[in-house]
């Protein structure tokens, strides 16, 4: 996707009862991290790659520090531009460091985290406004994160810290709202609220519940969707088969791999304007030149 996204701002309210150890906080919702918010609603099948990287500190004279790295596939079927599925299949490579007394203590591991599988169904719209298409939408989201990520990395025996392990061990299940303003064609807003419920793992860990806000802002880079293009003569099929329709006379030859479209005719198609010509270093062209026809018939 030709889009720019930047994470505005990623809020985490966490709370915790006393029994319950610290949260896990991420900047971004990651479905449209993932597939960007024209993505987030259309039917069929997708296929995305994601990854990101977070650090988290917390002390004060003795200080923990972590870095994650984590790369997701993500695959996602909408039924219908209002119901999807979704499921996340995330890889983590975790280093901790911690200092107590003076002495610093490095520990890493990389891994299996914990895959995820959700839905989300549209509730409301905004209509169609001009060429931005659906302005407004609102959605509730729903899932589970699966305890199915490594959670015994050891060393020399030793299983290693919690925040170390590449899955948390444990089952959790969240539920929320998202939510898109489409600002003009190229720019749109994202939000999405999210709570997790955490379950405890074999070891006995249990991460804190958690409240999520995220705010994205994306911004597309080339406009998509052009019909034609004057510079390389590409013509869509729609519009060469209405060329043909219209002028049984006018021959239209198309290029291998369909890298260029070799029109030769005068006929209206589109924004293109009327004039066509094959260009003679296009593989596959064959030059040729046709009055206009006096009368045209569909």
């Amino acid at each position: 996707m030709n889009a720019f996204k930047m994470c505005v701002a990623g809020l985490s309210l966490a709370f915790a009862m006393p029994t319950f150890a610290c949260s896990i906080c991420r900047c971004g919702d990651p479905t449209f991290n993932a597939l960007g918010k024209e993505g987030v609603a259309q039917s069929g099948f997708r296929l995305a790659v994601d990854w990101d990287q977070v650090r988290k500190t917390q002390g004060d004279e003795d200080v923990d520090s972590l870095r994650e790295r984590r790369y997701s596939l993500l695959a996602a079927y909408g039924f219908s531009d209002r119901f999807s599925v979704f499921a996340r299949l995330p890889y983590s490579e975790r280093d901790l460091t911690e200092t107590e007394d003076g002495e610093v203590e490095h520990e890493s591991a990389s891994g299996l985290a914990d895959p995820e599988i959700y839905a989300q169904y549209r509730v409301w719209a905004s209509p169609f406004e001009g060429d931005v298409g659906m302005r407004a939408s609102l959605y509730v989201v729903g899932g589970v994160k699966t305890a199915w990520g490594e959670n015994d990395a050891s060393r020399n025996g030793e299983r290693l810290d919690e925040h170390v392990q590449p899955g948390t061990g444990s089952t959790d299940w969240f539920a929320g709202l998202s939510g898109s303003y489409q600002l003009d064609p190229k720019s749109a807003l994202f939000v999405s609220t999210q709570y997790r419920h955490t379950g405890r793992n074999d070891a006995g860990y249990q991460y804190g519940r958690t409240t999520l806000v995220n705010v994205a802002y994306e911004r597309k880079l080339v406009r998509a969707g052009m019909p034609c293009s004057k510079q390389t003569g590409a013509m869509p099929d729609v519009m060469r088969s209405i060329a043909r329709a219209r002028s049984t006379r006018t021959p239209v030859a198309r290029s291998p791999m369909s890298r260029h479209v070799c029109c030769s005719t005068s006929v209206t198609a589109g924004s293109c304007g009327r004039r066509r010509s094959c260009r003679s270093r296009s593989p596959g062209c064959t030059v040729s030149r046709t009055k206009k026809p006096s009368s045209t018939s569909v």
